[in-house]
């Protein structure tokens, strides 16, 4: 395997650039970040020292690659090589690739077990800018597949196709064999391309349901074809498009005429809420600029790179600004800006026009940025075509510091509804919002990065109205409301008065669920519960926190097995654990082990292809069945322990048999612990998922063995009512509210109440306030949820009284159907608010 040494000016571009590294090569390959300097007061910059440790942490790798991004740093790199004994030389090589698609591209090569020169070749292939010619760049020639070829078809149904993870895992899996196998996307009727190249793979723009044609020559061609149909039955890893409940239909795209009637454009919702206020537009377009020629090429150059620096400084600066009021997926964005800012293709296309053509900088950047956001644009991946609002943000950014254009105004005297044709992610954290009620826009979709943190704003966002936002009048009252995704660009004193009162009773509403949400959930008659959070990965224990959730009461751990091509290792999983435990800050966490299989699959464990596997081999099941990958895990929870409050949990448990099982494997992973002298907490409670009517059933002797049960409502729900909670033929019989599943979740109720343990919810249901007062009826712990549920729920609950919500659901069990119950629930909520 060969290594990778990331040299860049900026220890945050080669840190985050590292962190995509290893995403991308899925195994365990040794990439080193050697960015920045170690200097507080000038951070910036490259160090030789620090380069050549880094290449020696990774020497005893087949081969070492070096990656540098620009002037000092390739001079620092090669000075480093210098300094290593003739021996080591001969391992390392400075790789003259783009920095970002460079590293990414070798990393999936190394991981594929290429040679250094195989690694360096697609590392250098990776990218090759378009001209800004307004013509279509060439296509690589195709290749054509050898008459003995054996050539098959499928079809792939990831739900954003052949992105750069399932790609990887593609690429990944075709290098391990000897055969000639080349790819061609039938859908869009390309050419063939080298499926062992991750950059020729990504070209061909795999979308979800398009169909792939895959040629293999050579001695091992039909296994080639075994190992794509396992990765098609497995789905790439990922979660099946159909899986889960029916999602909503796909926003429609904005077009030159809004559908609507009159005086109303419809768009996308992003954020829920109303807002009545004058309209405001905002001009943050990329603008046209004109081209003039300057006599001293050298000092507009350096113009130009001073320009760059400023922008990194704003960007920087804007990153530490947004971890304060932002999560770490939110912060990324930014961080990946900077990785647009130092793309050494884009600024040295720049720098060669301005030295070419003598054109001032501000019309060569301009030119050049253009060009590449309108290749992001033309690519029909919804995705894909969203990071280039990123590209034009940044353009924007340094334009306006080579024009000396005023910056975008942020704070607004009085109220306004902000109206633009598009909206830029570094928009958002320098906007002050404490006259802004409400943001749409002409353009922009939920998969921007716009459209994801705007979606955390508090006030409403509707995005793509289209080209009729031209019609709202400047100064003008609009009507924007975030729940059905509309603006009423011309409302009447009727709608602006029922907006109106919409309004202040959501931010009533939302105020007083944020003052309580720290609060303990307690209902009006005094009785207590606890309010937990579900999670799934460390990105959201900030927002966890935030919440006011007391607890996390399920770390789903199966996604840490999933989008990579071997399993996570003992120190992996107790660093992610251990991370987990310091973040909640003495609140428990309980952690669910692997629920593998159903509509979660792992293609590396080599899972049977099952013709239900909703019923087959999945979560407990399977880990007592692999005790190696199983004991891996219990070890990393166990140490875990030793930090603060855990609790581990079992999934898809049906028998006595399965629990006294597994807690033998708690046991000898126990005693592996105490003989390699490593602390874990002797008395860490152990509890099972109620997810199978079988385990309901038998409840009562289940609860003998175990510290507490966790009702998991989804899986239950489909169980009891035997329908494919997938299956939209059957989607209204998945309906906890059914007086079945009722009875199913009170019988497990009661069993724990006798045993004297406690017993939580971790399914949707949790989270549904309408839900709440037949569960607190029924006596359930603990309700755990999305984080973001925690505060508005809170709320519900503090109406309610438990005394009468304990005759209520009596009552409601008693009832025939579903929407009975919910009919009944809604009035019974009703008369708790009066």
């Amino acid at each position: 395997m060969i290594g990778i040494v990331i040299v860049s000016h900026s220890r945050q571009i080669s840190d985050g650039l590292k962190r995509m590294a290893d995403a991308m090569g899925q195994e365990s390959i040794p990439v080193v970040s050697a960015g920045g300097m170690d200097e507080p007061d000038d951070p910036l910059g490259t160090d030789a020292l620090r380069i050549l440790q880094a290449i020696q942490e990774v020497l005893h790798a087949d081969g070492v690659l070096v990656f540098a991004d620009i002037g000092a740093a390739k001079l620092n790199a090669e000075t480093a090589i210098d300094l290593l004994e003739d021996a080591q030389k001969r391992k390392v090589r400075l790789c003259d690739a783009p920095l970002v698609e460079g590293v990414l591209a070798a990393a999936v090569q190394s991981a594929a077990g290429g040679s250094i020169e195989d690694v360096m070749r697609e590392a250098q292939t990776a990218y090759t800018p378009p001209m800004a010619t307004g013509r279509e760049t060439e296509r690589t020639p195709s290749v054509t597949p050898s008459a003995d070829a054996l050539l098959r078809e499928y079809e792939i149904a990831t739900p954003l196709g052949l992105h750069a993870r399932p790609a990887a895992l593609f690429v990944s899996a075709m290098n391990r064999h000897q055969s000639a196998i080349d790819i061609r996307n039938v859908t869009k009727n390309s050419g063939y391309v080298n499926a062992k190249s991750i950059n020729k793979v990504m070209t061909l723009e795999v979308q979800q349901r398009d169909r792939i044609g895959v040629s293999a020559s050579g001695p091992d061609a039909a296994q080639v074809h075994d190992a794509i149909q396992a990765l098609i039955d497995q789905n790439f890893g990922e979660a099946p498009a159909t899986g889960g409940p029916p999602s909503a239909p796909p926003p429609k795209p904005a077009t030159d005429t809004a559908d609507g009637d009159g005086s109303i454009l419809n768009g996308t919702a992003i954020r829920i809420g109303y807002a009545v206020a004058p309209a405001r537009f905002l001009r943050i377009e990329l603008p046209d600029v004109d081209a003039r020629q300057v006599d001293d090429v050298d000092a507009e150059v350096v113009r130009f790179d001073e320009a760059l620096a400023t922008a990194r400084a704003e960007i920087e600066a804007l990153i530490q600004r947004g971890k304060t009021m932002l999560d770490d997926y939110e912060v990324r964005i930014f961080e990946a800006h900077l990785l647009h800012l130092d793309d050494p293709e884009i600024a040295e296309a720049v720098r060669k026009r301005i030295r070419k053509d003598k054109s001032n900088a501000e019309h060569a950047w301009r030119d050049t940025v253009a060009a590449m956001v309108a290749s992001y644009r033309g690519l029909a991946d919804p995705v894909i075509q969203a990071r280039g609002d990123d590209l034009a943000d940044v353009g924007l950014r340094v334009l306006r510091i080579l024009t000396g254009a005023d910056a975008m105004p942020t704070r607004f005297e009085t109220p306004v509804i902000l109206c633009t044709k598009t909206l830029r992610p570094s928009d958002i954290p320098t906007l002050d919002f404490s006259n802004v009620q409400g943001l749409c826009t002409e353009k922009g979709s939920k998969t921007s990065h716009a459209g994801i943190l705007a979606s955390g704003l508090n006030v409403p966002v509707v995005f793509g109205l289209g080209a009729r936002i031209e019609e709202i009048e400047e100064g003008r009252d609009i009507l924007l409301d975030g729940a059905s995704g509309t603006v009423d660009i011309d409302p009447d004193a009727k709608a602006i008065k029922a907006a109106q009162e919409k309004r202040t009773a959501w931010r009533d509403r939302m105020d007083r669920a944020e003052r309580i949400k720290f609060r303990p959930a307690t209902t009006r008659d005094g009785q207590r519960r606890r309010v937990a959070a579900n999670m799934q990965g460390l990105q959201e224990l900030g927002n966890i926190v935030a919440s006011g959730a007391e607890e996390v009461g399920l770390f789903r751990t199966e996604f840490l097995y999933m989008n990579r091509t071997d399993a996570p290792g003992e120190d992996e999983q107790y660093g992610i654990y251990r991370a987990a435990v310091a973040g909640l800050d003495g609140r428990p966490l309980v952690i669910r082990t692997m629920d593998i299989g159903g509509d979660k699959p792992v293609p590396y464990l080599q899972q049977p292809n099952e013709a239900n596997p909703n019923l087959g081999w999945r979560g407990l099941r399977f880990c007592l069945a692999n005790t190696k990958v199983f004991h891996t895990q219990l070890r990393a929870i166990l140490r875990a322990s030793s930090h603060g409050p855990v609790r581990v949990m079992f999934p898809m448990v049906s028998t006595v048999d399965e629990v006294t099982a597994a807690r033998r494997e708690v046991e000898a992973a126990e005693a592996q612990l105490t003989g390699a002298g490593l602390d874990f907490d002797p008395t860490i409670q152990i509890g099972i998922m109620v997810e199978v009517p079988a385990a309901a059933e038998t409840a009562d002797a289940l609860a003998a063995h175990v510290d507490f049960f966790s009702i998991g409502t989804n899986d239950l729900t489909q169980y009891v009512m035997a329908a494919d909670r997938g299956n939209p033929k059957v989607a209204d019989l998945i309906d906890p509210f059914h007086p079945a599943v009722l009875r199913v979740i009170q019988r497990t109720i009661h069993a724990a109440k006798r045993a004297k343990i406690w017993v939580g919810m971790c399914g949707a249901m949790a989270g549904d306030p309408m839900a709440a007062p037949i569960l607190l009826g029924l006596g359930l712990d603990e309700f755990s949820m999305n984080a973001a549920q925690v505060p508005e729920f809170k709320l519900s609950f503090s109406h309610l009284s438990a005394d009468a919500c304990a005759r209520f659901a009596e009552e409601a069990l008693a009832l025939d159907t579903a929407a009975q119950v919910r009919e009944r629930t809604a009035a019974f909520l009703d008369a708790q608010t009066e």
